[in-house]
């Protein structure tokens, strides 16, 4: 799961990469043995598809409404993880800014990304959940549009 913009960009960047050295793989081929190029080729194709597969999930993550029930249902217990940092990445928030609002290092923030929340105190986890619901639930008092929206998210 990608949870930054930083990383999305990097699979990204990883992704062009792979698909020109596809373009070129009919040259390499002459240089390995078959069943050795037939392995790799095959592992490139599994990144790939794993790799587009969380670009999209990323990208409809930046782009979704974002219901705040989800992420206070005890029923979603097992999906609170990926529900706050699709919240986050909702809000338009960088991990920078998420952190700077909790007031805790970014670093921490993405080491709590990065395990999903194994790592947190229950405390720490009920202080996110609510700075992101409120939140939220501040952007639902207006009736804006997309434009001003992106506006009033920047301004934080």
């Amino acid at each position: 799961m990608i949870t930054s913009e930083k990383e999305y960009w990097r699979r990204k960047r990883q992704l062009a990469r792979l698909r020109a050295w596809l373009k070129q793989s009919g040259r390499l081929a002459d240089n390995l043995e078959i069943e050795d190029f037939d392995d790799r080729l095959e592992a490139v194709f599994q990144y790939i598809e794993k790799t587009d597969i969380a670009i999209k999930h990323f990208e409809s993550m930046r782009t979704a409404c974002f219901d705040s029930t989800n992420l206070s249902s005890p029923a979603h217990l097992n999906a609170l993880p990926e529900e706050i940092i699709k919240a986050r990445v909702a809000l338009g928030w960088t991990q920078t800014k998420m952190a700077d609002k909790l007031g805790i290092k970014r670093q921490q923030l993405t080491r709590y990304e990065k395990t999903l929340y194994s790592s947190i105190r229950f405390s720490e986890l009920e202080r996110i959940v609510s700075l992101l619901t409120l939140e939220i639930e501040k952007l639902k008092q207006f009736d804006l549009d997309e434009a001003d929206l992106a506006k009033f998210t920047e301004a934080d």
